[in-house]
């Protein structure tokens, strides 16, 4: 009974690393990389990504294989019936098709909308220079203007915000003399010891105490990454 449970608390423990961790990296973004085996019109011969399949499969086999405890004789089809999973082909091929809806409900506004429905339009299925947009489309048959267009939705905020930046500072002092307004906001930045840093400090009304100072340092000059640690 207990190796029993053992068995079982390895294959739920080896079985969910997989399918959750693991395959999702080697799958990333294979709606980009990766082309379905077919077989074009008038040939004979399949093509797509042939190559890329073969070596995830290897992949995928010393997974299985470990998951269920299995000699390395053991057919890969019976290995994928006995965890569970699905065979890596099968796998690849339902992200790919999963894309094609999700790119023809894209609104006409999204740059991705035009390669979706120039897929569509072009008379020549399989180009010499087709993307795997045009490639995907033509393979599973999908109409993008048959597809009902999702648009994205935007919380609508009545925010009574004014942004005004100065030519120079007198005429800065001059507006911040007049000004009425509930809340300011005053940023700023600076650089030392080669440290990029930035501030901002809020205001309530005519206040002379600040309600809340925010500082940042952002990293060093001419690096391109960004971070949010306070100093």
């Amino acid at each position: 009974m207990g190796d029993f449970v053992a068995n079982e608390c390895w294959y739920n423990r080896c079985s969910y690393n997989y399918i959750w961790y693991l395959q999702p990296k080697i799958t990333y973004g294979a709606e980009v990389w990766y082309i379905p085996p077919h077989i074009p019109p008038g040939k004979t011969k399949r093509t797509g990504s042939l190559t890329v399949l073969h070596e995830l499969q290897k992949i995928q086999r010393i997974a299985v294989l470990a998951i269920a405890r299995a000699m390395r004789s053991t057919p890969s089809d019976t290995l994928h019936v006995q965890v569970g999973i699905l065979p890596m082909e099968l796998t690849l091929k339902k992200l790919c098709q999963r894309s094609v809806p999700r790119l023809s409900s894209l609104p006409n506004t999204n740059p991705a909308a035009y390669l979706v429905q120039d897929a569509q339009r072009c008379p020549d299925k399989y180009r010499t220079f087709a993307t795997s947009i045009h490639i995907h489309h033509c393979l599973f048959s999908i109409n993008p203007y048959k597809v009902e267009k999702i648009s994205p939705i935007a919380p609508r905020r009545n925010r009574n915000v004014k942004v005004e930046i100065t030519r120079d500072q007198y005429k800065a002092v001059d507006i911040e003399d007049t000004d009425l307004l509930e809340w300011r906001v005053y940023t700023d930045g600076l650089k030392k010891n080669n440290i990029l840093r930035a501030v901002a400090v809020l205001y309530k009304g005519r206040s002379k105490d600040p309600i809340q100072t925010l500082r940042f340092k952002i990293g060093k000059a001419g690096d391109l990454m960004r971070g949010t640690h306070k100093w």
